[in-house]
């Protein structure tokens, strides 16, 4: 996984996942962690090339602009096992 946080009404977080966790049943419990663990809603993005502009999305609504954005940071995120802890 990977996140970034880009700019849009207001900050927006953006993690990027295998399509493989996209698909699992177990999605909502991820979305649900990502959440709790940057304290606002994330849009959750996955590669596929047969949906439009070659992503799909869920959870918060994020417009391709930002994510074609090249100010956009992309760092590695690991959640960590106590999902208690916070991000900074």
């Amino acid at each position: 996984m990977r996140s970034a946080v880009g700019k849009w009404i207001g900050p927006i977080v953006v993690v990027e996942v295998d399509p493989a966790y996209f698909d699992d049943g177990n999605f909502p419990q991820l979305l649900a962690r990502l959440e709790q663990h940057f304290m606002m809603k994330v849009s959750v993005i996955t590669p596929d090339w047969e949906a439009d502009h070659g992503i799909r999305v869920k959870g918060e609504y994020c417009p391709i602009e930002i994510l074609s954005d090249p100010a956009l940071v992309w760092r590695d995120l690991t959640l960590p096992e106590d999902p208690d802890t916070l991000p900074f």
